[in-house]
């Protein structure tokens, strides 16, 4: 008697177990999200819905670039590209997520923070081919070295193009190019003209802190 009622519980088990998957994989197969490609900017937010109220499990492939909750409200992160998915069931709705710098305003201007946490230097950047190359590789975090008697170096994650570059002397506070080694400089004191010294900007606020640095870097885009 006690064999033939554990067996009835087990049956009524399974068949809920079945019934409750193929209820889901039903459900599944009208949904749909709201968005399937979406281009934002950094610091901006948007929301996905599903097409169904159901319980969906929200993951993004680059957290780095975009997260989301999992209520599907997406947040950039950084530039770059991303694919935000919500699983139910054994389906997968994705969604594209790309994701751009944020200019600093609608004219033009670049602008660049750089800090280690205790020292920030706002750059403005001038309007050469070089300076956009860098302008476009934010953010970044780069390690930070002492070079001479009057900068501070790092070099960047990538090549910075110099076709349009403007060579030139400077003073302290001005942020240059080395392409012979590929380093982006920081001066703190004034420095003379050299072949394949390119001019990128110079500081706004904080020019003072560039003998400072040290260590670890983060340089992003200011406003």
């Amino acid at each position: 008697m006690i064999k033939r009622k554990v067996l009835v519980v087990v049956a009524f088990f399974m068949l809920a177990v079945v019934s409750a998957f193929f209820i889901i994989q039903a459900n599944a197969k009208g949904l749909h999200l709201s968005k399937t490609n979406v281009v934002m900017h950094v610091g901006e937010s948007v929301k996905l819905k599903v097409s169904a109220n159901c319980n969906v499990r929200w993951s993004s492939s680059d957290k780095k670039v975009a997260t989301v909750t999992q209520k599907g409200r997406i947040r950039a992160k950084a530039s770059g590209s991303a694919v935000i998915k919500a699983k139910y069931g054994r389906k997968t709705l994705k969604c594209k997520v790309t994701v751009k710098r944020k200019d600093n305003t609608g004219d033009g201007i670049m602008k660049i923070k750089v800090t280690d946490g205790d020292n920030t230097i706002i750059f403005r950047l001038n309007d050469t081919a070089p300076a956009k190359s860098l302008y476009s590789m934010l953010p970044m975090d780069v390690e930070i070295e002492n070079y001479g008697s009057n900068e501070k170096i790092f070099y960047p994650k990538k090549d910075i193009a110099t076709k349009g570059g403007q060579e030139g002397s400077g003073k302290a506070g001005d942020l240059a190019l080395f392409s012979p080694w590929g380093n982006v400089v920081m001066y703190y004191g004034d420095f003379s003209s050299y072949p394949g010294l390119y001019l990128l900007g110079s500081a706004e606020s904080g020019s003072n802190n560039v003998k400072k640095l040290s260590g670890k870097v983060h340089i992003e885009v200011s406003d």
